[in-house]
């Protein structure tokens, strides 16, 4: 009789539990169908809380994860996040990946499961890209790197006037920081490193940026100000203000409205993906195989004065660029 009462108080406690679980199940659908039918405005915000909630998340859990990998104690792990040196920085390595997940990847996923029936569709990640206009958006960022690189020259001669002097001595500060953890990362001394660097500074970035830029804030602020043009104009705004290196902002900007209209001319979020992960993936490759000599590698300094290598990237690549959009509207390939 005692075994008999306890099966059937089981019987019930998993009946109590599937029971919850398809009211949980059934109040996250009303919240999604509200999230669908609300404005822009209102998914922005939700996209908002969702990149704070997983980036505190995400942080706990990469300290927590250092701290049993590596042996450390919470106020070793502090001092090594804001003290990095060849020594430790295999743990911001690692850090960092948490962060690019909990910052860019998780939010847009979520997001875009609770915006839109199908995640996949409204990601612009169900088509696949044609091979001619892979090769075009290869050779295009390949060809436009003298380009960016006079960019990245001009802005980094901004002055600010003499009363913001404050605030350029923190911009200054921001860039050196910037510029030396860059410097601790791409150090690559064997095979490891470098394809530790590929996955951390060249694949996760290229997916995570773009599927949180291009995949969710294009589409919203298109969706919200109606023209496709503000959209993509304001998601690469995000994209160069969100990396905090405001001497970098502009060639981080254009490159940003060029991801974008990858996005508009192909409706592909795969094409953005392969243009980013291809402009980092080069300066991975090149730190590794032609170690900078220097304060700075010689691959920035391609295109830096006004030059034969200057010309040639902005023709050619414009040309390539035009292939692409041409390419697309022959296929008939509709705007997103």
């Amino acid at each position: 009789m005692l075994g008999y009462t306890y099966k059937l108080n089981y019987f019930y406690s998993a009946k109590d539990i599937k029971n919850k679980t398809c009211g949980m199940n059934r109040l996250l659908e009303r919240y999604r169908q509200f999230v669908i039918t609300s404005s822009s405005w209102y998914k922005l915000m939700f996209v908002l809380f969702l990149i704070l909630t997983f980036f505190l998340f995400t942080a706990l859990l990469g300290i927590m994860a250092i701290k049993i990998i590596y042996h450390a104690s919470l106020s070793e792990i502090m001092f090594m996040i804001e003290n990095p040196s060849k020594d430790n920085i295999s743990v911001i390595k690692f850090l960092q990946a948490f962060q690019t997940t909990g910052i860019f990847i998780l939010p847009a996923l979520i997001a875009s499961a609770f915006m839109h029936t199908h995640s996949l569709q409204f990601l612009l990640l169900q088509k696949k890209p044609y091979l001619f206009s892979i090769l075009l958006v290869i050779l295009s960022m390949i060809v436009f790197i003298p380009a960016i690189n006079f960019i990245a020259a001009l802005n980094a001669r901004l002055n600010l006037p003499e009363s913001m002097n404050s605030v350029e001595g923190k911009m200054q500060q921001l860039r050196d920081n910037y510029n030396y953890l860059t410097g601790l990362f791409l150090e690559s001394k064997s095979l490891k490193d470098f394809l530790a660097n590929v996955l951390i500074m060249a694949l996760l970035p290229a997916i995570g940026e773009e599927l949180l830029f291009r995949g969710v804030f294009q589409r919203l602020f298109t969706a919200w100000t109606k023209s496709i043009h503000l959209g993509v104009i304001i998601s690469a705004f995000l994209f160069s203000f969100f990396h905090f290196e405001f001497y970098g902002f502009l060639p981080r900007f254009l490159l940003g409205v060029l991801f974008g209209y990858f996005l508009v001319w192909t409706s592909s979020l795969w094409v953005p993906m392969l243009a980013h992960f291809i402009n980092n993936f080069v300066i991975v490759c090149y730190f590794y195989f032609i170690p900078p000599s220097g304060n700075s590698s010689a691959i920035d300094q391609i295109g830096t004065t006004a030059d034969i290598y200057l010309l040639i990237s902005i023709i050619t690549g414009s040309l390539l660029v035009t292939g692409l959009y041409y390419t697309e509207k022959l296929k008939g390939n509709p705007r997103y």
